[in-house]
This record gives C-alpha cells, sequence and structure tokens, in this order.
C-alpha cells in the first residue's frame, strides 16, 4: 500500500512537471506566432477575417465623412457599420479609432505586448509548479510541516480526518511559500530541506525575469525606482518602457524549463530515491536519460 502511495505521488508529480514544461513552451509558440501574424496588422491576418475588419473600418470612415457632410446622416448610415462578422472586427476597429485620435502608431504594434504577455505566463508556469512540488514534498515527507505556528482545536476537527489536515496544512505552507522570492524559495529548499539545488546565483537571470513581470503588472511596464534598486541595472533609467525582445523571451523560457527539471530531478532523487538513469523525457542539465520511472 505505501509503495503503491509512493510510486502514485511520484507519477503524480511527473505530471505537473509536464504540465507545467509544455505550458512554457506552448506559451512561446503563441507568442512567437502571434508576433508573426499580426505584424503590420492587418494584412496578414486571415483572408475573412481581415476582409471583415477592413469592410468594417470603410463603413466606418464612410459613416464619418456622412456625418461631417449631413448632420441627420448618422442615422442613414449606421446601419451599414456591420460589426457582427468576426469578434475581432469591433476591438479592431476601436483600436484603429484610438491609434488614430492619439497619433501614436506603436499602440498597432503588436509585439511588445505579445512578449511580455509571454514572459508572465512562463513565469506563472514557475510558480504552479513550485506550489505543486512544494506540497508532493510535504505528503511525502510531513514533518517538514513541523513548525512553531499554533492551529485551533476548531480547524483540527473542521479537518475531519488526518489526511484533510495534512491537506489543508500543506496548501497554507505551499501557498505562503508563493509569497516569497524566487531566490527565497530556492534558499528555502536549499537550507530547510537540503535540497541540492544549484545556488541563486544559477538562477540569477530568472529572479530579474520576475522583477520585470512585477513593474509590467503593477507600472505598466515602465522601469520603477524600486526595479532600479532591486536589479541594480544601469542601462534603462526611471520611467523608461522595458521592451522585450523575442530572443530574451526564448532565454527565459528555456531558463524556466531548466529551473522546473533542476527541481523535479533534485525532489525525485531525494524523497523518492530516484536515480538520475532511472529519469525519462526529463530535460535535465547534459541531456535526457533513457529509462523509465
Amino acid at each position: 500500500m505505501a509503495e503503491t502511495f509512493v510510486l502514485e505521488l511520484l507519477r503524480g508529480y511527473k505530471r505537473f512537471y509536464y504540465d507545467a514544461v509544455t505550458g512554457i513552451q506552448r506559451g512561446q509558440v503563441a507568442s512567437m506566432v502571434s508576433a508573426l501574424v499580426l505584424a503590420e496588422f492587418p494584412s496578414k491576418l486571415p483572408v475573412e477575417v481581415k476582409d471583415e475588419i477592413i469592410k468594417a473600418m470603410k463603413g466606418f470612415a464612410a459613416m464619418i465623412d456622412d456625418t461631417l457632410q449631413e448632420q441627420e446622416a448618422k442615422e442613414k448610415t449606421s446601419d451599414g457599420l456591420n460589426t457582427n462578422g468576426s469578434p475581432l472586427t469591433w476591438p479592431s476597429l476601436k483600436l484603429f479609432i484610438s491609434a488614430a485620435l492619439s497619433k501614436d502608431s506603436c499602440s498597432l504594434d503588436f509585439g511588445p505586448l505579445l512578449f511580455q504577455q509571454g514572459l508572465v505566463m512562463t513565469l506563472a508556469h514557475i510558480d504552479g509548479f513550485l506550489s505543486e512540488s512544494f506540497k508532493v514534498i510535504f505528503r511525502r515527507e510531513p514533518r517538514v510541516l513541523r513548525r512553531s505556528k499554533q492551529l485551533t482545536w476548531e480547524d483540527a476537527l473542521a479537518a475531519g480526518s488526518y489526511e484533510k489536515l495534512l491537506t489543508t496544512l500543506s496548501e497554507q505552507y505551499a501557498f505562503e511559500l508563493g509569497w516569497k522570492t524566487l531566490s527565497q524559495r530556492i534558499e528555502w529548499m536549499r537550507d530547510e530541506i537540503n535540497l541540492p539545488l544549484h545556488a541563486v546565483s544559477e538562477y540569477a537571470m530568472l529572479e530579474e525575469a520576475f522583477q520585470i513581470r512585477h513593474i509590467i503588472v503593477h507600472n505598466g511596464g515602465r522601469v520603477s525606482k524600486e526595479f532600479l534598486a532591486r536589479t541594480g541595472r544601469a542601462d534603462v533609467t526611471l520611467g523608461e518602457d522595458l521592451i522585450l525582445t523575442p530572443g530574451y523571451c526564448k532565454e527565459i523560457a528555456a531558463q524556466a524549463e531548466l529551473f522546473c527539471s533542476d527541481v523535479f530531478v533534485c525532489i525525485a532523487e531525494k524523497f523518492f530515491e530516484a536515480k538520475k538513469t532511472d529519469l525519462t523525457g526529463i530535460f535535465m542539465r547534459g541531456g535526457k536519460a533513457d529509462d523509465t520511472i
């Protein structure tokens, strides 16, 4: 029974690993393909979608022209502005209007947005995988949950069973760890559970990527005072739009995959006594192994 539990736990953990890695890879493909398709928007869209957008743009232009010529023309021409074809038609039309009003042609450049979104999702997969990794550790070695925090009798009884109580505690602890920086979580794994991960400096590029994510989400992608202080970068200035290149995002995705494999391999070896030769399909440093878990 115990052996079956351990095997199933490891198999489930391997699925979490693949979910993270394939999610990172899907995000990369989506960002790159979208950037190609949306370049010179809308000229490279599928013909049927492009035609709907162009038709709507012409209809809108005609409506404006008629409105300028005849005060009551809006009632006559608005029916000709059909935006019910493609679901992209109306958002695209509003985008062109906004670009014209703001006189900002860069608003039609989807590249920066796509690479920002790709970076955010790549790091989200790291967060999700680390959370599941922590919970796997707690299930395999509940003693790791021992700490000075207290539990009320009410909470203990509400769990209903020891197994459910462990699940609740695992979820809470994993959630708390999720608020830490990547470096802090790496240090926790190295110091608290003696996981033989590489030093924090090995993952410095990912740590900086998390700082970039922070300004994307909370500062509109513009360099903040906190970003400069935390990264020490001198090649960007306060308030500058931080532009991400395809090459940078590709490298971050590769680093993210490698980090996930490092964590998976270390946990599999330490808590499941797996050997590197037992790991198959894992993108490890130095290449793939041959045999199956």
